[in-house]
């Protein structure tokens, strides 16, 4: 039986504790297949935030949940 799909609309994170990284975590404990779309790119090495770049999600979301849902 294949798994359910979960979609997160987030932005991205170096460290892994945030974002669609740990989105991505959660869904694989409760045995989901992630599809991500990341809203945001964080530019952050190591300890600390340098910035962050947008990505137009009003224009991308709907292609992806289409996509996701089979539509």
């Amino acid at each position: 039986m294949a798994r359910p799909v979960a979609l997160t609309v987030a932005g991205t994170d170096t460290g892994g504790g945030a974002g669609v990284a740990a989105d991505s975590k959660a869904f694989a404990v409760t045995a989901r297949h992630a599809v991500v779309d990341a809203g945001a790119v964080g530019e952050e090495p190591m300890c600390r935030v340098l910035g962050a770049s947008g990505v137009d999600i009003v224009e991308k979301t709907p292609a992806v949940a289409d996509a996701v849902s089979g539509r």
